[in-house]
This record gives C-alpha cells, structure tokens and sequence, in this order.
C-alpha cells in the first residue's frame, strides 16, 4: 500500500515539475544566435531549359573558392569544377549536362568549398543591433575567433528536376 502512494505521490508532483523543467530548458536553447552566412548559392533552370548555377559572398570577400557539381545517376554534369581565388561580387556559371530519361526525383547539386572572410564575419556579429543580446553575441565572437583562419566552410544548393506533365 505505501508503494502505491509512493508511486501516486510521485506522479503527481514529481513528473509536472520534471516537464516544467523541461519546458524551460527548451526555450533555453531557442535562444542562440547562428553566424550569418557567408555566401549564397542559387541555380534556376531558363526558359530555354538551360541550368545555370550563381553564388554571390554575403560576408566579405571569401578566398580559395572551388565549385564542384554532383547529380543523380541519370544526369551527367559535364561542366568542370572551377576555382575562384576570391569572390567579391555575383559569380555566375552554367550547369552544362547531358539528362538521360525522364524519371522523377533527378537532381543536380553544386557544393561550394571557401574560406570565410573572418574579419569581416567578426565585424558582422560584433554588431550590436544585430545581437541585441551580449551573452549571446560573446558567444558567437569567441566562436569565430576560434575559428583557424585555414578553417574551410562548405555549402550546398540542390536543384530538382521533376517529370514533367505535358
């Protein structure tokens, strides 16, 4: 008998204030800051269907910048990989491939490999206006002065081609 009121004191009591905590440590964790990006990256298909891929800095002026292309086993980029030594304005470049069938789910990807221009993204999160919040902006200013400035960054952009319906 006295398990039984254990176990019903407990769940009673207990399990609110454990979900409580919970609650609060998740809205803890909503407030983080990210670093901005450093790039974007775009590819849109034309009305003559032709790929083209672009990719604009956002962050200063990114170093050492190689574009690779991937795809589905039915699309053959035939584009090379190009190497940029900076990127200080919209860089953009077409996606040449050979598409072979038409079935569903095929994709092209470009995968960008740069190195951030870590002064300027250190002038970006030290602006206050921009994190309001000085713990949080500390952290991210220690977070990019950890950073090694051989430190490479990578990002990707997806473009999908679907069947299309005549």
């Amino acid at each position: 008998m006295k398990l039984f009121f254990l176990i019903l004191l407990t769940s009673t009591f207990a399990c609110p204030l454990y979900l409580s905590a919970m609650r609060a440590n998740e809205s803890n964790n909503q407030n983080r800051y990210v670093l901005p990006s450093n790039i974007d990256i775009d590819i849109i298909k034309n009305s003559e269907g032709k790929i083209t891929g672009s990719i604009k800095p956002l962050t200063g002026v990114p170093q050492d910048i190689k574009i690779r292309f991937l795809s589905s086993e039915n699309i053959v980029v035939t584009s090379k990989p190009i190497t940029l030594n900076s990127l200080d304005e919209v860089k953009t470049f077409p996606v040449d491939c050979i598409i072979k069938g038409t079935e569903n789910n095929q994709w092209i990807k470009i995968l960008v490999e740069y190195l951030p221009d870590f002064d300027s993204l250190l002038t970006r999160v030290k602006d206050v206006k921009a994190y309001p919040d000085q713990q949080l902006r500390s952290r991210l200013i220690e977070k990019v002065k950890g950073f090694k400035q051989e430190t490479r960054k990578f990002k990707a952009a997806t473009f999908y081609r679907f069947k299309e319906e005549n």
